[in-house]
């Protein structure tokens, strides 16, 4: 899917010829319309890091997904468990297409070469129903503001100590893509109503999907 990005276009209008045959050019910059405008609301240090996107693009092509930085046809939402074992992951996805939603879990495991980068990974599927029914969970999941959280570094005195888990959550549709990140989320989660906020949505999901962080197993 084409990227709908705000743009200027610029057209050549031939209006006249000089004494020696050459033409002569006028720029005109049409209107912009917000409705074809696409919004991309990605973390400044996560622009900045070029090994963290490279990574990022290599591993999601080893699990077969595509990136969603270019928006999704429909709403998808992934959020990636990061635990302090690095080749020990989970990654989460619901899927809404043609009205009709969707979950995937996924379970894998990262094999990196002796340079440290990422070489080849196992993973394991498993696509599940919410108990309580798609609509009543989709819409217990919004109301944890999951969708609109901010990136932990927008949020003053936010702590990056040592912890087992970091959480990472995509958000696409047509018109939108949202990236944020919550390292270290357990010590935090007392002191920061957002971060408590991210935890409540992963409580919801262990609760409707039988789904357990294996840290917390």
């Amino acid at each position: 899917m084409k990227n709908l990005v705000i743009f200027s276009v610029l057209i050549t209008l031939i209006f006249s010829c000089n004494s020696k045959g050459g033409l002569k050019t006028k720029e005109i910059n049409l209107p912009k319309n917000p409705a074809d405008s696409f919004v991309k609301d990605i973390p400044k240090w996560i622009q900045e890091s070029e090994i963290y996107q490279l990574r990022n693009a290599n591993l999601l092509e080893k699990l077969g997904l595509s990136s969603l930085q270019d928006g999704f046809d429909g709403t998808q939402i992934r959020i990636w468990i990061e635990h302090d074992l690095p080749d020990t992951q989970q990654g989460i996805i619901f899927t809404e297409h043609n009205s009709k939603w969707e979950g995937e879990f996924y379970y894998f495991k990262v094999h990196n070469d002796s340079k440290g980068e990422l070489k080849s990974v196992d993973k394991r599927v498993e696509r599940k129903n919410p108990k309580s029914g798609w609509k009543i969970f989709i819409d217990s999941l919004m109301a944890t503001d999951i969708e609109k959280l901010p990136d932990h570094a927008l949020i003053p005195g936010y702590r990056l100590v040592t912890d087992p888990l970091t959480i990472t959550v995509e958000i696409a549709t047509p018109k939108l893509y949202r990236f944020y990140q919550y390292p270290a989320l357990q010590a935090n989660v007392d002191k920061f109503p957002d971060a408590g906020k991210l935890e409540k949505a992963l409580q919801l999901i262990e609760k409707e999907f039988d789904f357990r962080r294996l840290d917390n197993e």
